[in-house]
């Protein structure tokens, strides 16, 4: 069932609750709330274009070159998200993503779904566009709580390399908190589908008008996938960045 544009404007209208309550308050958020919606249309109507003709024409090489700009402005922006001076960053960024792409996506496409189209866009973007913005967010959460875990244990990690550790020995502990602050709240995600919440793909298709049946199959199947990347691109992160972060004399890199 289609949204008449009237009543979708007329939506809008609902942005009085926290305007108001801004004006209120005195809360300086208006400016960037009317700027943050506007941004968004744009680029939806733009992405909703662009998507019409990849879902028409189903040339795999267009959507193929979009995944890769995909996956291009996934690193760019999680280098510019994570407030980590480090030149090697970015590298680490590009490896883990790519890496678990290559991994998770053509098991997804060719083995679980199977579209009659090969890379058929309107099953490949979508998915891909879920596993790697939950990679980006847990790898960025993974490494952020490294280097705070890092910083806060300084000392007990140079005790263990005093006693003989070697790097990855010494940083075991920081690699399995830092793992399970990126990683648990999504297990706690996944606990709460069904009866608390409503993940977002099952209720699209349902409104879409799919079978409340063969919108489970595919959330049960994405969450598969986005948690199976999320802690595979986390580790290969992480690893990576114990690897990079430390010299010779197994002191952090400034």
């Amino acid at each position: 069932m289609d949204i008449k544009i009237i009543n979708l404007l007329f939506s809008f209208l609902l942005l009085l609750i926290p305007i108001t309550i801004f004006i209120k308050y005195k809360i300086q958020l208006i400016n960037t709330l009317i700027k943050s919606f506007s941004q968004m249309i744009i680029q939806l109507l733009i992405i909703a274009m662009i998507f019409q003709y990849l879902f028409l024409n189903k040339n795999i090489f267009y959507t193929i070159g979009w995944l890769i700009l995909m996956l291009i402005f996934s690193i760019l922006t999680l280098k510019k998200r994570l407030n980590i001076k480090k030149s090697f960053l970015w590298k680490i960024i590009a490896i883990a993503l790519f890496t678990n792409s290559i991994i998770i996506l053509p098991l997804a496409i060719f083995v679980f779904i199977n579209p009659k189209t090969t890379f058929d866009a309107r099953f490949t973007i979508p998915i891909y566009g879920m596993i790697l913005g939950n990679s980006m967010n847990s790898l960025a959460l993974g490494i952020e709580r490294f280097n705070e875990i890092l910083a806060d244990n300084i000392k007990n990690y140079y005790n263990s390399i005093c006693f003989g550790a070697t790097v990855h020995e010494a940083s075991l502990p920081i690699l399995q908190k830092s793992m399970r602050a990126s990683l648990l709240p999504r297990i706690i995600n996944i606990s709460s589908m069904g009866i608390i919440t409503l993940p977002g793909m099952m209720t699209g298709q349902i409104l879409a008008g799919a079978s409340p049946f063969i919108a489970i199959k595919y959330q049960i199947l994405i969450m598969v996938l986005i948690f199976s990347s999320v802690t595979l691109s986390s580790y290969i992160g992480l690893k990576l960045f114990i690897y990079k972060n430390f010299d010779k004399f197994y002191l952090p890199k400034t």
